[in-house]
């Protein structure tokens, strides 16, 4: 996959790519849209007003990926701080603040004459149950867009202002869009609660999904391999359906996770194998260039050995490789086999991932999968 010049220093940065590669196609020619979301205007407008939100959003990202500090982003440090935490996490979050302001007024808003007026006091309850921060950073940001807001000081809105006023110039209709992005996003609230500290749940309203105001439902409809493939790109694409082929003739489904990162197949009773295909990783594609894992549950890799000592050296690596932090004293997780005349102990939380397999590899590595299956039978 192509590559950036940038390599990413902070969590922001590499938050902000996989929301860039996860933004919907802008092609919405073929969409179709309840008119429930319409809101006063036709169905070639709203598609292109939200085309132009797509523009903003995908500004936004870009900007936060080259130079995040002119945002105010958190600058936390990918190299200082462990992937779980609390910076990590505050990197990720902080990039949702930008959106949850617009769809909050979509929420609290009503429009006259190609204005919306915010119901104040609604709006700051939502921002704050959406778990918003910094408003004057948003709302300045947002005016960089060309957005304008009455009654607002530079700093806040006064402390009786009841209401104030949204316009959006350069084109009229994005107003109606927010409110039916409000809508559907509270018509998904009264099913769901909405996790304010991250994408999950409510990063297919951020990365700007047309499918979602197709239907006038609460639920949101399902994600589709189109959409992932989509994502992960044509270099990715016949890899990821092979994938996807193979597990199905083990009578198994993928179910897609939140912006991709770990997708899991599930057997037919709904349990989950704790087979997944991740992409996007904090520790990979620092500079643009994302990574494919497949992770197979190999918890008796000592059983097959000798096909594992047979591996081309890429996938056997897989298997040299390892760790275990013994976070438990006495976990029964721990796979412990030995390589080469090695003992390994590999942590059954994690391993065994493959970094970007050939389609060649899958079928190697499928083999594996199944002498697994073959000795969890006996046992």
């Amino acid at each position: 996959m192509k590559k950036d010049n940038v390599q990413d220093i902070f969590y922001v940065q590499t938050q902000a790519r996989r929301i860039l590669k996860c933004l919907c196609r802008k092609d919405y020619k073929k969409a179709n849209i309840n008119t429930r979301y319409l809101n006063g205007i036709n169905k070639a407008q709203f598609w292109d007003a939200f085309g132009e939100l797509h523009s903003i959003f995908e500004s936004y990202y870009t900007q936060a990926v080259k130079d995040p500090s002119h945002l105010s982003l958190p600058l936390y440090e990918i190299d200082k701080y462990k992937i779980m935490s609390t910076q990590a996490r505050e990197g990720d979050i902080a990039l949702l603040d930008f959106p949850k302001t617009l769809f909050a007024i979509g929420q609290s808003s009503k429009i006259n004459k190609n204005v919306l007026t915010v119901n104040n006091t609604a709006f700051k309850q939502i921002l704050k149950n959406m778990g918003s921060k910094k408003l004057a950073v948003q709302i300045t940001q947002l005016s960089e867009y060309g957005f304008i807001f009455t009654q607002w000081n530079g700093k806040a809105f006064p402390v009786k202002c009841e209401t104030f006023e949204l316009e959006y110039p350069d084109n009229k209709n994005i107003l109606s869009v927010l409110l039916a992005i409000g809508d559907r996003l509270k018509q998904y609230m009264q099913v769901e609660t909405v996790n304010v500290n991250g994408l999950y749940k409510f990063e297919r309203f951020v990365c700007l999904d047309p499918n979602l105001y197709a239907i006038d439902t609460c639920e949101l409809p399902p994600k589709t391999l189109n959409y992932m493939l989509d994502v992960v790109g044509e270099s990715y694409n016949d890899l990821l359906i092979k994938m996807v082929e193979k597990f199905e003739e083990r009578d198994m489904e993928l179910r897609f996770e939140t912006i991709f990162l770990k997708n899991r197949f599930f057997n037919k009773k709904g349990k989950d194998t704790l087979n997944h295909i991740v992409f996007g990783d904090y520790r990979e594609g620092r500079d643009g260039n994302e990574c494919l894992f497949l992770r197979l549950k190999l918890n008796h890799p000592e059983e097959y050995i000798e096909k594992i000592n047979k591996l081309p050296k890429r996938l056997k690596e897989s298997f040299e490789n390892v760790w275990c932090s013994n976070c438990v004293q006495k976990c029964n997780k721990r796979i412990t086999y030995t390589l080469d005349g090695k003992v390994k102990n590999a942590c059954g939380c994690h391993f065994f991932m493959f970094k970007d397999p050939t389609i060649k590899d899958l079928d190697i590595l499928m083999e594996l999968y199944d002498y697994e299956q073959e000795v969890r039978i006996k046992k």
